[in-house]
């Protein structure tokens, strides 16, 4: 499980830089800064008209067939609670969606970090070996049947993945417990 700062991109005229506290890396790299030389373009929407993109990972952490678990902060009637969510690749394409099956709203992964069938082609429910369609979220097997994952909209920026989400908070959510969460353990050798 990959718990992640998520800070806002902010877009200005001067400049524009990103960066997240990521966890266990420290320090995301700023985003590359526009090249002197280039010519400058107006903007003709204002610096409070562009929403924030919230940086969750860089888009090479997600690989090919790739299922990848985050923990967001998001606000919710006032209260900051963790969003769990993950993010794929297909096809070359990123897909996201909330961490719930629409059955029982449990994570798919059951807190495991494991959101594939055996074969790898399918998002699978741990608890009730409900399938889904990496691309749609659609479930075409189990009790969900005829049900959707809540798919979340993604933006690549510059070589990250990024979300556009009013209630993000620029909290790294790692101080809040995750529904169903499980103790971890860490081995380490002397």
């Amino acid at each position: 499980m990959d718990l992640v700062a998520i800070v806002p991109v902010y877009r200005g005229s001067s400049a524009t830089f990103a960066s997240a506290l990521r966890h266990p890396l420290g320090f995301a790299p700023p985003h590359r800064a526009r090249d002197p030389r280039a010519p400058s373009v107006p903007n003709p929407r204002k610096e409070t008209d562009m929403p924030d993109l919230f940086v969750i990972c860089e888009a090479r952490e997600v690989q090919e067939e790739d299922v990848r678990r985050f923990v967001l902060a998001r606000q919710v009637e006032g209260a900051m609670v963790p969003w769990p969510i993950l993010v794929t690749r297909k096809g070359g394409q990123f897909h996201a969606y909330e961490n719930a099956c629409p059955h029982d709203g449990k994570p798919l992964d059951g807190g495991q970090g494991d959101f594939l069938d055996e074969e790898g082609n399918f998002l699978q429910c741990k608890a009730h070996g409900d399938l889904f369609d990496i691309e749609t979220g659609a479930c075409f097997i189990g009790p969900a049947k005829g049900q959707s994952l809540t798919r979340l909209e993604l933006v690549i920026d510059e070589g990250d993945i990024c979300m556009i989400d009013e209630g993000l908070t620029d909290e790294d959510g790692m101080h809040l417990e995750e529904p169903d969460a499980h103790p971890e353990v860490m081995i380490t050798s002397d």
